[in-house]
């Protein structure tokens, strides 16, 4: 806005939340139109402002969304049945742009749902998560603390940290917080895969292998799970039992590359002439797979 008549046609646009009172609303509005004639005579807004709703918080802000308000700690976000909507509201909508990697735009939406609800545990996690994603790792260590600090019988919360535990290599602390998570919530598949994976990153192939096949025997599996499972039982010198997970692969999807691929290598490597072998890495070629054609001319 460039003009007072825009400004005020901005702030006029904005519907009278139900239940909220007339003389309220009108004041809200001339607060608005006083923080933005500030704005358009250059001069800094310095007085607080308490925030009873989403519609006078975006009455304060420009086109792009930000808040036109320079010094944030003037916003004084009141809790009530209006605001509360709003925390629920800006709390999936960050949950949403997180899934989608709008990174930047959730930690906007997550940092003003905590001006609101400043202590909910769940708000602290999901904004750890998003500046995990971010590669923020320091602060995001400080929100998971946060987080626990205002609810430490959070399973999900302990299982986040352990997975941003295992991006900066600690794997000790990634199998703390997962049993942590096991003894409040029970196990899961997720949860078992982590743990596989912080046992291979530390060097504990046996036990990563061995926790792996129980968990993939247990919970119902895909064919990613049980090709994990390949490479792994393929880098430790069990090619049989490697063999064998591949099918597991090919009996979910007999079109996988990769296990295709795999098959066909250990099967080529038992008996070079292999006829089985052979076929089963040219069908990985013709699906795409980026070695199997040189292997093909080498064996041939």
């Amino acid at each position: 806005m460039n003009t007072r008549k825009e400004a005020a046609d901005y702030i006029n646009s904005f519907a009278r939340p139900v239940g909220f009172s007339t003389a309220s609303w009108y004041t809200l509005k001339k607060w608005a139109l006083a923080v933005w004639d500030s704005k358009l005579s250059a001069q800094t807004w310095q007085y607080t402002l308490n925030i009873p709703c989403k519609e006078f918080y975006s009455m304060l802000c420009d086109k792009d969304g930000s808040c036109i308000v320079s010094d944030a700690r003037l916003l004084k976000f009141e809790r009530n049945k209006f605001t509360h909507k709003w925390f629920v509201q800006l709390l999936d909508t960050a949950i949403a742009l997180a899934k989608e990697k709008e990174y930047e735009e959730a930690l906007r939406q997550i940092n003003i749902a905590l001006e609101i609800k400043p202590k909910s545990a769940e708000a602290w996690n999901n904004k750890a998560v998003i500046l995990s994603a971010l590669k923020q790792y320091k602060s995001a260590f400080g929100a998971f603390n946060r987080a626990l600090f205002t609810d430490k019988t959070s399973a999900k919360i302990y299982i986040n940290r352990a997975e941003l535990f295992m991006k900066v290599d600690w794997f000790s602390k990634v199998l703390e917080d997962l049993n942590t998570a096991v003894n409040l919530a029970g196990t899961n598949k997720h949860i078992e895969r982590l743990r596989s994976l912080a046992l291979w990153a530390n060097k504990k192939h046996g036990q990563a292998i061995t926790n792996w096949k129980c968990a993939l025997h247990y919970y119902q599996a895909t064919e990613e799970d049980w090709l994990l499972l390949a490479k792994w039982q393929l880098a430790a010198g069990n090619t049989k039992e490697a063999k064998l997970s591949y099918r597991k692969v090919l009996s979910l999807n007999p079109f996988y590359a990769e296990a295709l691929y795999g098959k066909g290598i250990l099967t080529v490597q038992e008996n070079p002439e292999s006829k089985s072998g052979k076929e089963a890495i040219e069908m990985a070629h013709l699906l795409g797979h980026e070695v199997a054609g040189n292997v093909l001319l080498s064996i041939r």
